[in-house]
């Protein structure tokens, strides 16, 4: 993989017809030239990437919303067996459609970016990681008006979460909530928590805490603030959790 990667020459990626793995991490982080594909808002970096029709495995760190739209509006993501999304700073949106993420499987991190809410992972059913940190403007996960826009057949049959098993939340001054309501979250193996000072409440239901599948990380103060909905789900979840 690549790690803040500084200049690509145009036609490079466009020309690497067989390439099966690219991961690029933080890849417009540092300033560009302006003859790099990464220079400006990566639109031309995505354009050059949507003729790779071998790829397999497939992470990029994105920071501009017209070219988050236009890789999850290509078939791209259909071809793709494991695409891992990277926002970074988004600063010119502040929430997507809650269609945007459908054909999503990794979400691996929300970074410095202005949404106020992330209920467009709601309709990501085969998310694995979502890794948030540092939106300071978020307040909310999960915003249940937000989810009244979705139609009623799309709903019936979706499973929020269903295959989510890492949840991290990080440095979210603002955070209140996840969701409204528990969920079941049937593959999660782990939720951490850090710097989420307003959050409160977790959205799980006592049966995940009695079979005792559960890790939840934390500051020791953060968990002892915790309010719950009654002693025994409260007591479910004791054995589930281990301090930073």
């Amino acid at each position: 993989y690549t790690y803040g990667i500084s200049r690509i020459p145009p036609k490079v990626i466009s020309n690497l017809k067989i390439l099966e793995t690219l991961r690029m991490y933080e890849c417009a982080a540092l300033p560009q030239a302006r003859d790099s594909i990464l220079f400006g808002d990566c639109r031309v970096l995505v354009e050059e990437l949507l003729g790779l029709e071998h790829l397999s495995v497939f992470t990029i760190t994105l920071n501009n919303f017209h070219a988050f739209q236009r890789l999850l509006g290509s078939c791209m993501p259909q071809y793709v067996s494991t695409p891992s999304l990277c926002l970074s700073h988004f600063n010119n949106s502040k929430s997507l459609g809650v269609f945007s993420l459908a054909s999503l499987r990794h979400l691996q991190t929300l970074h410095r970016s202005k949404f106020r809410h992330a209920t467009w992972l709601f309709l990501a059913p085969n998310l694995k990681r979502v890794e948030i940190d540092n939106c300071q403007d978020m307040k909310e996960i999960i915003n249940s008006e937000k989810l009244g826009e979705v139609p009623a057949e799309v709903m019936e049959n979706l499973i929020p979460f269903a295959r989510l098993e890492r949840l991290i939340l990080e440095e979210l001054k603002n955070l209140k909530t996840v969701h409204s309501k528990a969920l079941p979250f049937p593959y999660l193996k782990e939720m951490s928590v850090d710097r989420c000072p307003l959050l409160k409440k977790l959205p799980l239901d006592c049966n995940r805490g009695l079979e005792r599948k559960i890790v939840i990380k934390g500051q020791r103060r953060w968990w002892n603030e915790l309010q719950w909905d009654d002693e025994a789900t409260q007591n479910a979840f004791l054995p589930c959790f281990k301090p930073f």
